[in-house]
């Protein structure tokens, strides 16, 4: 009897519930796509690298310890930052410009640069070598022993002292002015506190490396600052008109279903049903059109992203479903002679 009572306005309805979750899906995708743009601007500034520095200047870290940190889980590499050897002589090679060096593991590199040569040796940072210029046989004399310039560092490489500076990949042995340690996109747990277990008896302060002039803003501060936030309140406003109308239009067949003398539950149980054979192909569309978008804009976040697209279509569906039940179910609430005479 449900399947036999769908009508062409049922039907209009069911197209216009469709279209509606569509939208929201299009909606949700574009602040989700600016937010994983936001959130990529905030990786290649460093968001995901962790610097770990002790509170006190003259207990520094243990460079082999910084190391051991690139084993925990989520952790992709791990490095000690040594800082400006101040005891090196270094000059630039033919020119003779004397040059700052900057030690630190071939771990802190990968931090910046994960494609870094595993033979280490001699870098000079893009900003430096824009300076000095750097020419296939370029070559940097430190106390006297010269020494071949592997190349120039990547624009990956987000520390400015670095890039201004000739880096000398050292062994991951000694002392380190900083722990440097750059964590998966969406990985678990207290990922700031694992300098603090890699360093037990020292008190270590950490804090993500952030490039000046990135922004502070979150991608979920964008994600709720976009229309999508309007969306949800819009489309049950739409669900409201659209099943109230129906209500409304389907008056004398429910007046023809209470005559007959259908309980209101019989009623309710009728409607349902026939909410579900109208809305339950739409929204498996809607899953299917979350998850195609879900695969167009990456898994970066894992399944919250999948979950931010769908959570607005299950609840205009679900508060769909509630309206299309109650609102018509309200108008059979008169008395069985109230609705002979509709």
């Amino acid at each position: 009897e449900a399947v036999r009572s769908i009508g062409y306005r049922h039907i209009a309805a069911g197209i216009i519930t469709a279209l509606v979750c569509v939208g929201l899906i299009a909606v949700s995708a574009l602040d989700l796509s600016r937010a994983i743009a936001h959130r990529h601007t905030l990786e290649e500034g460093g968001i995901s690298v962790y610097v770990a520095q002790t509170m006190n200047p003259n207990d520094p870290l243990d460079a082999a310890a910084c190391a051991r940190i690139a084993s925990g889980n989520g952790v992709l590499a791990a490095g000690g930052y040594m800082g400006e050897n101040t005891t090196a002589d270094a000059e630039w090679q033919p020119s003779g410009i004397r040059v700052q060096i900057v030690d630190l593991t071939l771990g802190a590199l990968q931090v910046w640069w994960p494609d870094a040569p595993a033979a280490g040796g001699l870098f000079v940072g893009s900003d430096r070598a824009a300076t000095i210029g750097i020419g296939e046989s370029a070559s940097v004399t430190i106390d006297g022993v010269p020494l071949t310039v592997q190349g120039t560092l990547p624009e990956t490489v987000k520390s400015s002292i670095v890039q201004a500076s000739v880096v000398r990949v050292v062994p991951a042995s000694g002392n380190a002015t900083e722990c440097w340690y750059r964590t998966a996109p969406g990985a678990a747990g207290p990922l700031d506190e694992l300098a603090s277990a890699a360093f037990p008896n020292q008190l270590v302060g950490t804090k993500p490396f952030l490039e000046p002039g990135t922004g502070s803003i979150t991608p979920r501060e964008i994600l709720t600052s976009g229309p999508s936030g309007l969306a949800w309140p819009i489309a049950l406003g739409i669900a409201v008109l659209l099943w109230a109308a129906i209500g409304i239009m389907d008056r004398r067949e429910t007046a023809v279903y209470r005559s007959l003398g259908t309980s209101r539950a019989e009623f309710a149980a009728l409607l349902l049903i026939r909410f579900v054979v109208v809305a339950l192909p739409l929204a498996c569309l809607a899953v299917v059109g979350s998850i195609l978008a879900y695969i167009m804009l990456g898994d970066a976040w894992g399944p919250d992203l999948g979950m931010y697209l769908l959570q607005p279509v299950v609840v205009f569906l679900l508060g769909s479903l509630v309206l299309a039940v109650l609102l018509p179910t309200l108008t059979a609430l008169g008395a069985v002679a109230n609705a002979i005479r509709e």
